[in-house]
């Protein structure tokens, strides 16, 4: 069905109150951009003179639990918000998982009692505001995507049987329970000043000689580090093989410069070592890092991430001077983070996180494009966001192949940044649907000199790069960096 066939999607709003809050104008009005009419706004029951079905809405979105019935009669149904691991009042959204220290918040949008979107976004431990806040931005454009879904999928097609809205219950702080959070969340200030003040990270990158295909089942691998220096940190590994060593492009960051900027080192494949020390290699006048390298047509390419500059810019090796050359630029005003480019069934797909000041998107909100030619006209999935899960969105690496399955690597930041890496298997990838499915997770290894994260997993030929993360607290961290912390 075209866009000039499709009659308009009519919907009715229900909420607690007679004026409508920032999100649910925000829910609205992200309904409308894509065609859909809100002809009624409804709080109370009384409003209602005749039954749901004689007001031909195609569904009705209820942004309140508190008006008590049943709302079914609606072809397209109820669609309706839960917050948290429990149903919940939007009142307490982020409230329990603050005062139960748990690592996400778990959003879910329904259809009737169908799960149609949901996502996980990192719990803030010591600001209840800034959680409510950052969600429910991010949550007010789900009914929308979902419509869009809707059209793609299936056209506006009515359901043979409808079911009947069941009345939630949430439970409500109690007076001790309430003082008792405020003493929690003046405890949690405290140390993220100290945190910042005091704590730092150092990265470094390692070689697996495993091919990354066995990382779907690995529960043991030995990792060969590279050599820390004191002043430099070392992540996002990138490679490939040239005679007997393996190239490696990654990160760069030193402590007396304000940004990263990508350095390529080597290592023997014979001697089973690294053999040539990070190199300084590609400088810009802003922060560089993640040099996504993949070969095509036997060039190879690097995207290296500039979303400080909001670009995403192309560069291709000029194996005559041994140099980078930026070829195009792929996105432009967009502040993409860790772009991973990869050819599958004739397209070219390019996945990325967003930085947005004051939200969480770029660890949480997967955002897609796609192209007919690497070289070519990039178009921005309709579905954008097509996830939202802090626990399994933003880029880690090489996505793979292996038993007729594609996997992405994503990193797993609910509870530290770059806390662990999980594999995705892609089950849907098409210029109107994207799906995946989180089939394996890589932890650090508590034992090793980094036992506090990994977020890069690269794929070598028969070789995997990988990077680790070593969290430590030092009083020089203040005069260092300013006390930013890790």
């Amino acid at each position: 069905m075209s866009r000039g066939d499709r009659r308009v999607v009519r919907f009715a709003v229900v909420t607690a109150q007679p004026h409508f809050t920032e999100w649910e104008k925000q829910c609205i009005q992200q309904l409308e951009r894509v065609g859909a009419e809100a002809t009624m706004h409804i709080w109370n029951k009384s409003l209602l003179n005749r039954p749901i079905h004689a007001y031909r809405f195609d569904f009705i979105l209820l942004l309140t639990n508190e008006l008590e019935g049943d709302w079914g009669g609606a072809p397209l149904g109820v669609w309706s918000f839960t917050w948290g691991a429990t149903p919940a009042s939007i009142d307490t959204l982020g409230w329990w998982e603050v005062y139960r220290k748990e690592p996400t918040v778990h959003v879910s949008l329904w259809q009737d009692h169908q799960l149609v979107q949901d996502g996980q976004f990192r719990t803030i431990q010591h600001s209840i505001a800034q959680n409510r806040r950052r969600i429910l931005q991010t949550v007010a454009a789900w009914p929308a995507l979902y419509l869009q879904k809707r059209l793609v999928e299936h056209g506006l097609e009515r359901r043979k049987s409808l079911e009947v809205f069941a009345k939630r219950v949430f439970e409500t702080p109690t007076f001790f329970q309430k003082r008792l959070m405020d003493v929690k969340v003046g405890a949690r200030k405290v140390k993220v000043f100290f945190d910042r003040m005091f704590r730092d990270e150092y990265w470094n990158v390692g070689i697996i000689e495993r091919p990354i295909a066995h990382m779907i089942q690995a529960k043991d691998f030995h990792i060969t580090w590279l050599a820390r220096k004191k002043n430099s940190y070392y992540a996002d590994p990138f490679g490939w093989i040239d005679g007997g060593h393996v190239n490696i492009l990654l990160e760069e960051m030193r402590i007396a410069e304000p940004n990263g900027f990508i350095s390529t080192c080597a290592y023997s494949i014979k001697e089973k070592k690294f053999v040539q020390s990070p190199e300084r290699k590609l400088v810009r006048p802003h922060h560089l890092s993640y040099p996504y390298l993949f070969e095509y047509e036997g060039v190879h390419y690097c995207i290296p991430e500039a979303a400080e500059n909001e670009e995403v810019n192309l560069y291709r090796y000029e194996p005559q001077n041994m140099q980078w050359q930026q070829e195009r630029t792929l996105l432009q005003g967009i502040p993409a983070v860790d772009s991973t480019v990869f050819q599958c069934d004739d397209r070219w797909w390019l996945f990325c996180t967003v930085a947005r000041q004051g939200t969480e998107e770029h660890n949480d909100s997967l955002h897609l494009f796609y192209a007919d030619d690497l070289h070519g006209e990039w178009r921005e999935h309709p579905l954008n966001p097509v996830k939202v899960d802090v626990c399994s969105s933003r880029g880690a690496g090489t996505p793979f192949h292996s038993d007729g399955k594609w996997y992405r690597p994503a990193q797993d930041c609910s509870t530290t940044y770059g806390g662990r890496i999980v594999l995705n298997e892609i089950i849907a990838l098409t210029p109107l649907l994207y799906e995946e499915v989180v089939v394996r997770a890589i932890e650090p290894d508590k034992e090793s000199a980094y036992p506090d994260g990994y977020h890069t997993l690269s794929k070598v030929g028969e070789y995997t790069l990988i990077d680790g993360k070593r969290q430590f607290y030092h009083w020089a961290t203040l005069f260092i960096n300013g006390g930013k912390g890790g």
